[in-house]
């Protein structure tokens, strides 16, 4: 079985991440099972979704909620939500997250200062994570909306996904306007390019 965990904040694409990934493990005749958790506001407020699906002769989840310790991989789009999931990592489990940082309401309605920084460094100390310079790509495709892709690319590079390319970009092409393929695409490749960098070397 697979446990996967994307969390970040309202309005970054966490969504169309996980069904993403529910989509290709159901093409593959996986059992999926998958939930999302949305906090006080549904742009702006922590999201949290999970998605578990059984491998090939594994275990079938009866659940769709992630138990604690147990996810394979945690995505997530936002460096301070990403230590917010850490209770969900299991012991060799991976997490990716986007550098940039997304002041919580909290902070904003507090007025308090928060860059991420201090996260960023806590997850690469505590976990070794991947953080991952989406804005780059970001300028590279043209679009503020590519972050979800680039965060699945680095995902299918680590090789947890257990999931191929192919199921990917199929179930891709299902859920994205044919006019914003291309560039989702580019998005995926990128990322997965960024990360390979780390898991090749």
């Amino acid at each position: 079985m697979r446990n996967v965990i994307f969390c970040g904040v309202g309005g970054q694409g966490i969504v169309l991440a996980s069904k993403l990934l529910a989509q290709a493990a159901l093409d593959e005749g996986r059992t999926v099972r998958a939930a999302e958790t949305i906090g006080m506001a549904q742009r702006g407020g922590s999201v949290m979704s999970h998605v578990r699906y059984s491998t090939e002769g594994g275990e079938r989840c009866a659940s769709s909620l992630v138990p604690a310790h147990a996810a394979d991989l945690i995505v997530s789009f936002e460096p301070g939500e990403a230590v917010r999931a850490l209770p969900y990592l299991g012991t060799d489990g991976i997490v990716i997250t986007a550098a940039a940082a997304q002041i919580p309401v909290t902070a904003a309605l507090a007025n308090s200062p928060y860059d991420g920084s201090a996260a960023r460094a806590y997850l690469e100390g505590a976990c070794g994570a991947l953080v991952l310079d989406c804005e780059s790509v970001c300028r590279s495709c043209k679009s503020p909306r590519v972050v979800n892709m680039a965060l699945m690319g680095a995902a299918f590079a680590t090789g947890r996904l257990g999931i191929s390319r192919a199921s990917l970009d199929a179930a891709l092409g299902k859920l994205v306007k044919p006019a914003f393929l291309e560039m989702n695409r580019m998005a995926f490749s990128l990322g997965a390019e960024m990360a390979g960098r780390r898991w090749q070397s």
